[in-house]
């Protein structure tokens, strides 16, 4: 019984310990975020106006793509791969967020969109650390016919 009370006791002190200590190290006062899309642009309302994604129009659907700029000349294949499978995420994101399903067929077909209708652009922005590419799919009615590319669930 009275090893009972020693090890509560214990295990008392201990969380009391535990939390005076704070248990992690103090956070310096010139900490700089580093969430990128925090730190990106220099100006507060740029996240905003530049890093708007998803359907812009019912005729056009974008994705950002953000890079540093410290990093020398961009290799623009590699950027344009890049942006090609994250529109291809997002468009499957989007159909099955309406509850459409994504087959064999719709696959194929959002490929085919970005194919033909894909189109990388730098973007001109106010920033020194980054550069903003846009992949725009431009198509007349697209949100209609990415509707019917998929069927219902």
């Amino acid at each position: 019984m009275f090893s009972g009370i020693i090890r509560r006791a214990l295990l008392i002190l201990m969380a009391f310990g535990l939390y005076a200590s704070g248990c992690s190290a103090p956070t310096p006062k010139n900490a700089q975020p580093c969430d990128d899309a925090a730190a990106f642009p220099d100006s507060p309302n740029a996240k905003k106006k530049y890093l708007a994604e998803g359907f812009i129009s019912d005729e056009i659907f974008r994705i950002v793509i953000v890079s540093p700029k410290d990093k020398g000349d961009p290799d623009m294949e590699n950027i344009k791969n890049r942006a090609k499978r994250r529109m291809c995420a997002s468009l499957e994101g989007n159909l099955s967020a309406y509850g459409n399903n994504i087959g064999k067929n719709a696959k194929t077909e959002i490929d085919n969109l970005i194919e033909k209708n894909g189109r990388l652009a730098k973007k001109d922005v106010d920033s020194q650390r980054y550069n903003v590419y846009y992949f725009d799919i431009v198509k007349k009615d697209l949100k209609s016919y990415l509707k019917n590319i998929s069927c219902e669930r």
